[in-house]
């Protein structure tokens, strides 16, 4: 996917999807890198080095979108 293909995108702020994924004993904020709308479909997308991609804080930080998208996908349906 490459950005400029977006119909819309935009690059989150500190406290705006309040995202918050375990790393050990702490449990720091995820700022979404970018959020693009590719015809009728959003996309997370987020910058990683090809080694970085299983660290644990990448994994920790997927889950944790998961995890808040599935629950906003829950509340929109009741």
């Amino acid at each position: 996917m490459a950005l400029r293909a977006a119909l819309k995108w935009l690059k989150s702020v500190k406290g705006q999807f309040q995202i918050y994924y375990k790393l050990g004993t702490e449990q720091p904020e995820y700022i979404l890198d970018f959020i693009a709308e590719i015809d009728s479909t959003m996309f997370i997308a987020g910058a990683k080095t090809r080694t970085d991609i299983s660290a644990q804080e990448v994994e920790a930080k997927v889950a944790a979108v998961v995890r808040a998208r599935l629950r906003l996908c829950c509340n929109l349906r009741k």
